[in-house]
């Protein structure tokens, strides 16, 4: 994502909280640094959009004008210690997100056993070629020792 100014990221999260778009939503909020004011204008921005907006809710437990968190359409932005969250109501969101944290788990642990810091999507491409990561191994283990 190139990077967007304040004033963009505020669009681009009420555009994704009136679409219900999840992802676009969760990549544009962890990118916001300053989570009070980013908070207190977005707020301002939706609180009188219940029309596009179903299920609207907007929680300052402080009643700093900074809201803590604000909720719309099954999505909730919230205010965190080590950033801002979001977080989904629907099934599919949360599974596609576990099977996606899944996957990056899976292609950094087959990236770490192979030890040469290839991605995933190169060594399946590699695969059964003169240039695959075994052969690879053996050219290195060969030029180590000499041979």
């Amino acid at each position: 994502m190139p990077e967007l100014t304040g004033f963009q990221k505020l669009d681009r999260s009420e555009q994704s909280l009136k679409a219900g778009d999840y992802p676009t939503l969760k990549e544009t909020v962890g990118t916001v640094e300053d989570q009070k004011l980013f908070m207190t204008l977005l707020a301002d921005r939706v609180k009188d959009q219940t029309a596009s907006l179903p299920g609207l809710k907007i929680v300052d437990i402080d009643k700093d004008g900074s809201p803590e968190s604000i909720t719309a359409k099954g999505l909730t932005i919230s205010k965190g210690e080590k950033g801002m969250t979001v977080t989904s109501e629907s099934l599919a969101d949360r599974t596609k997100e576990k099977i996606v944290d899944g996957y990056r788990a899976a292609k950094e642990a087959l990236k770490s056993v192979t030890g040469l810091g290839s991605d995933l999507g190169d060594a399946l491409d590699r695969a059964n070629t003169s240039d695959s990561n075994q052969n690879r191994r053996w050219k290195e283990q060969e030029r180590k020792n000499g041979i």
